[in-house]
């Protein structure tokens, strides 16, 4: 049994029921494509592929559990962006715990405590984001933390989703600008990041990564 610590992801998307057979379709293809450029900023932190299955589930192993939740929501705003397909969003279950083993070619078929517990809050959770931590230290209050991620994060459009992506993956904002075509002013997505309450997500993601890195 590995004692090790990981975090796992386990996602669906939102009414994917009333998505057309066309945008079902692009799915796949747009998670992947979404999945491969969060590689290239969290390359340490993902070394298997993501895994799709169900129809419209997703899940994902995170090598150490500290960066966890910057890669859901990560993903979760390039889902909002449109950026792929048509502006979609996703139900995310993250939980830090022990693993049994690791199937490489196909992450759902792994076990262990954290993969059970992801899948199973999945289920049960009433919100879209959900953590549960399986370490010796627990976060007081992560059920309230997450809540307010969850409600802040509900009501952006998706050109802030866009901009908070950058912002997830350490840019800045002239940088961000540039994943525009065409590119906008470095003011406007100072006002995209503003008006999307990223600097109070900011501050809460700081905390909980801390809190992480001493599981």
């Amino acid at each position: 049994m590995n004692h090790k610590l990981y975090g796992v992801i386990t996602g669906d998307i939102t009414h994917s029921s009333l998505l057309s057979k066309s945008e079902r379709r692009k799915l796949p293809a747009a998670l992947t494509s979404y999945y491969s450029l969060l590689r290239k900023y969290f390359k340490d932190s993902l070394k298997t592929p993501i895994d799709l299955f169900s129809g419209d589930r997703w899940q994902i192993l995170v090598y150490g559990p500290s960066k966890a939740l910057h890669i859901a929501l990560a993903l979760k705003m390039l889902l909002k962006s449109g950026m792929k397909c048509k502006s979609i969003d996703s139900r995310i279950s993250i939980a830090v715990g022990s693993i049994d083993f690791i199937n490489k070619n196909k992450i759902s078929k792994s076990d262990g405590e954290a993969f059970r517990v992801s899948g199973r809050q999945l289920d049960e959770m009433n919100g879209l984001l959900a953590i549960s931590l399986k370490g010796p230290v627990q976060l007081e209050g992560i059920e309230i933390i997450t809540g307010l991620i969850d409600f802040i994060l509900s009501k952006i459009t998706p050109k802030q989703a866009l901009a908070l992506f950058g912002a997830l993956t350490g840019m800045n904002q002239s940088a961000i600008a540039q994943l525009w075509k065409p590119r906008v002013s470095q003011q406007s997505i100072s006002l995209h990041l503003k008006n999307s309450g990223w600097y109070a997500v900011l501050k809460t993601l700081v905390y909980i990564e801390n809190k992480l890195k001493h599981l």
